[in-house]
């Protein structure tokens, strides 16, 4: 039996700033039930839930104990991540690194980081306890798929192997190990949604062609647990953790409408007394879904990826059109489902005026709230491999985050457009009003009044 912790690193400041509530590392607890199942014993730290710095997550790393050290890591904490696993190989520990940062540039990644003596490519629900068993026994590493290590200076990629097939046969997450779902991981009060909430992801991979969608780890072929399997963890969740709400954070749910409706059916069979929330692409949505979805529990539902501009939409590849969001946001709230609108800013060929065709779509259509974020071309998606074609990366002067920026825009720009579409949605007469009667949603109306003093 070998002693493993996996780290969820933490983000910057920048990116605190973007994303204020921490996701549950749903990825991390999938891993460490993984371990268990073949015999080790597992801690976890949530270093962005229980806003440690890299020095401080360090600390509680090695007053664990454990020999080795697991680290996931993506393009927005590969930094921190780097830094936390120095610190811990100068205490002598393993450290190795997972996630889709090295999943998508193995090699680079290895050689930009000798602070991770290794790293696994892809799924790491199987390979993971492979890796581990292969060190505890003196095993070569290269007998383990999805590797990534060095040998006499040379940077060695092992084959991935197959993807996990039927994703029911997975043991159900360790949620035990992360800390209290009610203190750390709740959604913000504006959402309006029960608590505590819990996330599941109950699928993986994507066909859909779209050019910021990161494949590197859990491929194009779309694979579903069952609705069995999902209510049997959603009654886990209930039962230990007190659950009242989940969050489907799945990219694609309603790609197959037969597995959406078998879904729906369950959820009302079983009585679970819960609500729930999912992400829709627009185009996806058949016309009945939204109805089955409502009589099952579905409170609300988040648009991915949407730009006022047909032109925008058409350079992303998402298939979608402007009417596609127009029409699935009247079925879902004719069907009494509220809609958070997510759009995205700084695509490829974004200009001030198709900023100012996504400020009047949001003036124009009732969503119940937004999120506004900036596209961000990642590791792993082809919007990275093009991305210079159609503009730039900046830094940030104000912190260490880098953005995308589109040829025909400055940074400045860029940063006044996403306020203006803010201002769009909260200057809205109803809107505001409901932000300054409701005390969880003063922080919007702050954010409204302050859009009214950007300068031109």
């Amino acid at each position: 039996m070998a002693e493993v912790t996996l780290v969820n690193p933490p983000l910057d400041e920048a990116c605190r700033r973007l994303m204020p509530v921490p996701g549950i590392p749903i990825g991390l607890c999938q891993l460490a039930a993984s371990l268990r199942l073949r015999g080790h014993k597992v801690a976890l730290v949530d270093c962005q839930a229980l806003d440690l710095d890299p020095q401080a997550g360090v600390e509680q790393i090695l007053s664990l104990g454990s020999r080795y050290v697991g680290f996931t890591g993506n393009s927005l904490n590969i930094d921190s991540a780097a830094q936390m696993a120095g610190m811990c190989q100068a205490k002598g520990l393993k450290t190795i690194l997972g996630g889709v940062h090295v999943t998508a540039k193995p090699t680079e990644t290895m050689f930009n980081y000798p602070q991770f003596d290794l790293a696994l490519m892809g799924e790491g629900d199987v390979r993971l306890p492979d890796l581990i068993e292969a060190l505890e026994r003196g095993k070569p590493i290269a007998s383990v798929p999805g590797a990534v290590y060095r040998d006499n200076g040379n940077i060695n990629e092992i084959p991935r192997g197959a993807f996990v097939r039927d994703l029911d046969e997975l043991p159900l997450p360790a949620w035990d190990l992360l800390p209290d779902f009610a203190q750390y991981y709740q959604p913000p009060a504006r959402w309006e949604i029960p608590r505590p909430s819990a996330i599941l992801v109950t699928s993986r991979g994507c066909p859909l062609p779209c050019v910021f969608c990161n494949k590197s780890v859990f491929g194009r072929q779309r694979r579903f647990h069952s609705p069995r399997h999902i209510i049997n963890m959603i009654r886990h969740l209930i039962s230990e953790h007190g659950i009242k709400h989940i969050a489907f954070e799945d990219d694609t749910l309603v790609i197959n409408k037969h597995h959406v409706e078998q879904l729906c059916r369950g959820l009302s069979e079983s009585k679970l007394g819960i609500t729930w929330s999912c992400r829709v692409k627009s185009d996806l949505l058949h016309p009945d879904l939204p109805a089955f979805m409502k009589r099952a529990g579905c409170c609300q539902v988040t648009m991915t990826h949407l730009s006022g501009s047909q032109r925008i939409l058409d350079a992303l590849n998402t298939k979608m059109t402007v009417e596609d969001i127009e029409e699935a946001l009247g079925l879902l709230q004719k069907s009494g489902i509220k809609v958070l609108g997510q759009f995205v800013v700084g695509g490829f060929e974004e200009s001030e005026e198709t900023m100012r065709e996504s400020a009047s779509l949001i003036q124009q259509v009732p969503f119940d709230d937004v999120d506004i974020q900036f596209f961000n071309p990642l590791p792993g998606c082809e919007a990275h491999e093009t991305a210079s074609l159609f503009g730039r990366f900046e830094q940030d002067s104000k912190s260490t985050h880098t953005h995308f920026v589109p040829k025909d825009l400055s940074l400045k720009q860029l940063t006044q457009g996403r306020e203006m579409l803010w201002k769009a949605h909260y200057l809205k007469p109803a809107v505001f009003f409901s932000c300054l009667t409701r005390r969880e949603r003063w922080p919007d109306a702050v954010q409204a009044i302050r859009s009214l003093t950007l300068r031109k």
